[in-house]
């Protein structure tokens, strides 16, 4: 089937078992992707997703037609896939009924059953979107192993985050089919705006010294995320001039990473702010010097946190693969080829050394490069058009 035409209006069913009103980074990509969707001029977007606690988001219900809902998600649940399966096919059959669709776009995951079953039958086109590694922490995993397969199979389109998901569904579709295409995450630069470093501190409730330099993390303080190491790494950095790290989010690592600076004994140099709103996150991130966002090598990944940060015009470490060599190209951070502390504690000595007007400028180029390549609504074109 060919892709939608860019030239008419199209109808675009997507359907997602996400929670679009979530707060980890795959509810916050979804959302943002079925966002930057429904705004696209010539789309007219129709939605499944789970019920929401109390409301969809305003960024969500102002740019759709109409939605369908599954029960409200149960996190972490496998039995709350099993209850989705019968409300998605008849929310599937109703979209289908009321509404000419044109092509039919599932962010991929556990629940996607029926989508590319009731897409062949109908003879609709269907596109898939593969964010993450959808087994990767969930029990039966050659069952859910079976359903990206089949979704591989019956898709038209296939649009992934990163590299070794690309090798993953390419793996599984066959020799007519089309290659993945990898579609990074993004941005969005009006919610991620640079502040002053100086304004944004004076503006938490956070004391810092007047030279301190500040290591920056956000998001869920997780294994994959490899933070240990970057807190072990301040013990071999010198504390002249001032130097700390800001630890911005919440997770189940959070008390063992406390213990863990205890008994380094660097306690005061470590901040861990816990939970922070979404859209105050940019204020953290202008309070930092650097940030630091690695992909670990046994969870690969394409960290959003990454293209936030290089939007709030802050370089960042993080790790050398192919979706960040434009970090590199265009000097907007530095790599380390492992987590390791001593690795680390390298690109922060460096960061330490190097003007300050020089990181300036390296985080003006990050911001720069992203809002011309990155943003949420790029991504959107490319896998609604299929440019």
């Amino acid at each position: 089937m060919s892709a939608v035409d860019t030239a008419q209006r199209s109808t675009v069913l997507f359907t997602t078992s996400m929670n679009l009103s979530g707060t980890s980074g795959g509810n916050i990509a979804t959302r943002e992707m079925v966002a930057a969707i429904g705004a696209l001029p010539n789309v007219d977007l129709l939605l499944i997703c789970p019920r929401p606690s109390t409301q969809l988001p305003d960024s969500i219900s102002s740019v759709i037609s109409d939605a369908w809902f599954l029960p409200q998600k149960e996190s972490g649940s496998i039995a709350w896939h099993a209850k989705a399966q019968l409300p998605m096919l008849k929310n599937l059959l109703k979209a289908l009924t009321s509404y000419d669709v044109d092509v039919v776009t599932s962010r991929v995951g556990p629940t996607t059953i029926f989508p590319p079953v009731v897409t062949t039958l109908s003879n609709t086109e269907y596109n898939i979107l593969v964010r993450g590694m959808v087994s990767r922490n969930l029990k039966f995993k050659r069952v859910i192993d079976l359903i990206l397969r089949l979704n591989a199979v019956s898709s038209d389109a296939s649009y992934v985050a990163y590299n070794e998901i690309k090798s993953l569904i390419d793996s599984y579709r066959l020799p007519s089919q089309s290659p993945s295409v990898v579609v990074p995450n993004g941005v969005n630069p009006d919610k991620f705006q640079p502040v002053d470093k100086d304004v944004a501190r004076s503006e938490l409730d956070i004391e810092f010294d007047p030279d301190e330099f500040v290591v920056g993390f956000v998001g869920s303080v997780k294994q994959r995320h490899s933070i240990r190491p970057l807190i072990k790494s301040l013990q071999s950095l010198p504390d002249e001039p001032s130097l700390t790290a800001l630890i911005v989010g919440s997770g189940p690592l959070v008390d063992e990473l406390v213990r863990l600076t205890e008994n380094l004994d660097i306690k005061d140099r470590v901040t861990f702010t816990g939970f922070v709103p979404h859209e105050s996150v940019n204020r953290y991130i202008s309070a930092c010097d650097v940030l630091y966002g690695v992909v670990s090598p046994d969870n690969p990944s394409n960290p959003i946190k990454c293209y936030e940060y290089l939007s709030c015009e802050r370089p960042i470490i993080t790790t050398d693969v192919p979706e960040f060599e434009f970090v590199g190209q265009h000097d907007l951070g530095a790599f380390v080829e492992s987590p390791s502390p001593d690795a680390i504690a390298n690109c922060i000595r460096e960061f330490m050394q190097m003007d300050e007007k020089k990181i300036e400028k390296m985080g003006k180029r990050g911001r720069e490069y992203v809002v011309n390549n990155h943003t949420w609504e790029i991504a959107a074109k490319r896998i609604i058009n299929n440019s």
